[in-house]
């Protein structure tokens, strides 16, 4: 077995189909163990950081984060991200193992997604402290798409993966931007 069927190997055996859902039981926690003034919500923010990256500047301490986020991912979603991440860059389909992708894709390897095909302008925001999709990630993408329009780098050294949505100062370090950009290319 290789070493990127592992997660999908856990996750059939385990029958788990949804990756941390936002459900009762997380937003039950969230009220008791994590709202501001709590002995353990130093605890609670941490536990976020570790996914996307260290950044207590811009979290909202007064907004109760753990009743949306983490919102829940696909086990397959997860499950082609390691497989993506094993393949040192490469952007393919999903591995269903050398059987699967003979059925499906008519060869052994799973067939690469045809970026060269993507038309329209693509504006790429990132920053420095993103862990899930890296500025390094952000380079060989841009490499790939034949369109692209701008790579805009986050400002902030540590703007985070979930800062994209819920830091403090988004719309100043963010969201202005990539208003200008959407009506710069607004046809």
């Amino acid at each position: 077995m290789d070493t990127y069927d592992t997660p999908r190997f856990l996750i059939n055996s385990l029958g788990f189909y949804e990756f941390l859902p936002n459900n009762k039981f997380l937003v039950l926690v969230d009220q008791m163990l994590c709202q501001r003034g709590s002995l353990i919500q130093g605890i609670c923010d941490n536990v976020l950081f570790l996914i996307a990256g260290y950044d207590s500047e811009q979290l909202n301490k007064t907004f109760v984060i753990l009743a949306h986020t983490p919102a829940g991912a696909s086990s397959k979603q997860l499950t082609h991200y390691s497989q993506l991440m094993k393949m040192d860059r490469t952007f393919q389909q999903y591995d269903l193992g050398w059987l699967g992708n003979w059925r499906k894709y008519g060869q052994l390897r799973p067939p690469s997604y045809r970026l060269s095909n993507v038309k329209v302008p693509v504006a790429l925001f990132y920053s420095n402290n993103d862990w899930l999709a890296p500025g390094e990630d952000v380079d060989v993408l841009s490499r790939k798409l034949p369109n692209v329009v701008g790579k805009y780098k986050v400002p902030l050294k540590r703007f985070n993966h979930l800062d994209f949505m819920w830091a403090i100062d988004v719309k100043k370090l963010l969201y202005d931007d990539v208003v200008r950009v959407l009506h710069k290319y607004n046809r």
